[in-house]
């Protein structure tokens, strides 16, 4: 049995006792919450999601947009600072890896 057929097993048991989660396929509308429009192959529609986290459009206050902006500045800082320290801990560059 290889790993392949192991796993196609496995989920398809999953799906016979109803288990396998199915996403619905959304595109939420970040201009116009709580709307957005749903899809099932060639068919769309305009919904409404009101179990969204976001369903007041808290998301696009001035506010919100500063802390997402600021949280992104300091993890991509801090991601190129941990590369660069890695990078110069390792020796990689000395053995001109990179």
């Amino acid at each position: 049995m290889t790993l392949h057929h192991h796993f196609r097993s496995f989920l398809d048991g999953v799906r016979r006792e109803g288990r396998y989660r199915v996403f619905t396929d959304l595109e939420r509308h970040a201009v116009r919450p709580p709307y957005a429009t749903w899809r099932c192959g060639d068919i769309s529609r305009e919904v409404v999601v009101w179990c969204s986290n976001d369903y007041l459009g808290m998301g696009r206050h001035p506010a919100v947009i500063d802390a997402m902006v600021e949280t992104a500045r300091q993890m991509v800082s801090t991601a190129a600072e941990n590369w660069a320290t890695c990078r110069r801990q390792s020796g990689a560059v000395q053995r001109g890896v990179f």
